[in-house]
């Protein structure tokens, strides 16, 4: 978990709009959601799976790493053999939300439909889809653009902004995959207690690259200079 601090933080003013800014310190994951993690939380919650936290594409296709055995009511997940600490894949935007919620909640039983945020109608996509907002006083979340942004790019010491996630305005290289994946050094899960949440994603980066707040797999932003507001791979 990566801390981010300089409340308060202008704006970078970039082609596309203002990006960064920031009234509060927060806290955002370092690692992106991975199998095992998701596989608790179905575990915990998806016996019957109502709100179909579960896509079969999990299982089905080679960059899912959970496999569902059983029928409605006692489901079962395992995850597949060396996708344990692989990031978790084909997980919606209202999975992501219930997953929050989980941890909100005390993980275990905790509720998926309340807490950080309030998600109605119990079903895949909530009634109140187009209006789901954060809660008032909610500590487990996902980051809006600005904190992602700020999170990557922004260095509270100087108060700059870099082109570059590592704290740099330089090119980065990057190396090709070892045949064999380096295990994680920490275990800090990607969803932290904490103001901000690491989105999950469905990417398999090339090499884990920290930003300043330690968060993984970012790219370029787009620079300052960049007239005609195309972004950077």
């Amino acid at each position: 978990m990566g801390g981010v601090g300089d409340p308060g933080n202008a704006d970078d003013t970039l082609p596309q709009g203002p990006f960064g800014a920031v009234a509060y310190s927060y806290s955002i994951s370092k690692h992106e959601t991975t199998n095992a993690e998701y596989a608790v939380f179905l575990n915990a919650k998806a016996a019957s799976d109502r709100l179909g936290l579960f896509h079969p594409s999990m299982e089905s296709n080679t960059h899912g790493g959970i496999v569902r055995t059983g029928t409605s009511g006692s489901y079962s997940y395992t995850v597949k053999s060396g996708f344990e600490d692989e990031p978790v894949n084909f997980v919606t935007f209202f999975d992501a939300l219930s997953f929050a919620n989980w941890m909100e909640n005390g993980e275990e039983n905790g509720d998926t439909e309340t807490g950080s945020y309030t998600l109605q109608g119990g079903t895949e996509t909530p009634s109140n889809a187009a209006t789901v907002e954060r809660n008032p006083g909610a500590s487990v979340v996902l980051p809006v653009q600005d904190e992602w942004f700020k999170a990557a790019y922004y260095d509270g010491t100087t108060q700059t902004y870099y082109d570059y996630p590592m704290g740099s305005d330089t090119v980065p290289t990057c190396t090709s995959p070892k045949a064999t994946p380096a295990a994680r050094t920490t275990a800090t899960a990607s969803f932290a207690a904490s103001r901000s949440l690491g989105p999950i994603r469905g990417l398999r980066a090339l090499t884990e690259r920290s930003t300043r707040a330690g968060t993984c797999t970012s790219g370029m932003r787009t620079s300052r200079s960049a007239a005609d507001g195309s972004a950077g791979a």
